[in-house]
């Protein structure tokens, strides 16, 4: 039997969930705006209440390692790293993008994955999705996770000449940006958020592939450096 725990915190919300061998036994996703800290260990602790389970009982934790908001993503990352050590267990770490864009994976158009990045930016990727001869759906990439103006990721999306689907967060801020193009659909508000549930299911199937990785190597992906990195480096010129 294999307990996974999956935990997100790349964007405003808190996502997590728990599974044991590909069932999901509860998820909750709970807003957070900045206060991902305060919001993740109350969550987590009605989350191992309410499945009857103990940390002592993981085998492994997902967790979405961004690219994402540099206060939010590396609570999420650093609670998985903590707790893995602890347990001595692994932690797989799963794109925030990937996860957003897992739920569309039989589609058949190209879906983009969009986060709101903040200072008129987003965070996307692109892929490839539809349905193997024997059923499996297919999910692949056809770009990296990136950082960029919104208007810069359209016109890309336009150039490929194809029909997409744009999900996550992002689409809903720039909705003025990605609506009103014929070959372009904004998926609605609840593909806004990573799915705790898809991202447990992402990391049990990763887990099977041998992706487990010590807790102590695994590293956020945060594209771009902190506000503070940033405010600091202006005040030293």
């Amino acid at each position: 039997m294999t307990t996974i725990l999956g935990i997100d915190t790349a964007t405003s919300h808190v996502s997590i969930a728990i599974a044991v061998d590909g069932v999901i036994l509860g998820e909750s996703s709970l807003p957070a705006d900045r206060r991902h800290a305060e919001v993740l260990t109350p969550a987590l602790q009605v989350l191992f209440s309410e499945s009857g389970l103990r940390p002592k009982n993981l085998d492994a934790i997902g967790v979405g390692i961004g690219p994402g908001l540099f206060t939010g993503l590396r609570v999420g990352v650093t609670t998985a790293m903590t707790m893995g050590h602890a347990l001595g267990v692994p932690v797989v770490p799963v794109s925030t993008l990937d996860i957003l864009a897992l739920p569309h994976a039989r589609d058949g158009r190209v879906v983009a994955s969009v986060l709101d990045a903040r200072r008129k930016e987003v965070f996307c990727a692109t892929y490839r999705t539809g349905v193997l001869d024997h059923g499996d759906p297919v999910l692949e990439r056809l770009t990296d996770d990136e950082v960029g103006s919104a208007q810069e990721f359209l016109d890309r999306l336009l150039q490929l000449g194809e029909r997409v689907l744009v999900v996550g967060g992002g689409a809903g801020v720039y909705a003025e940006v990605f609506g009103g193009h014929d070959s372009i659909e904004v998926a609605g508000p609840e593909y806004s958020v990573p799915s705790g549930g898809v991202l447990v299911l992402r990391a049990a199937r990763d887990l099977e592939n041998g992706m487990g990785q010590l807790a102590d190597s695994v590293r956020p992906r945060y594209l771009r450096k902190s506000d503070a990195e940033l405010n600091w480096n202006k005040a030293g010129k």
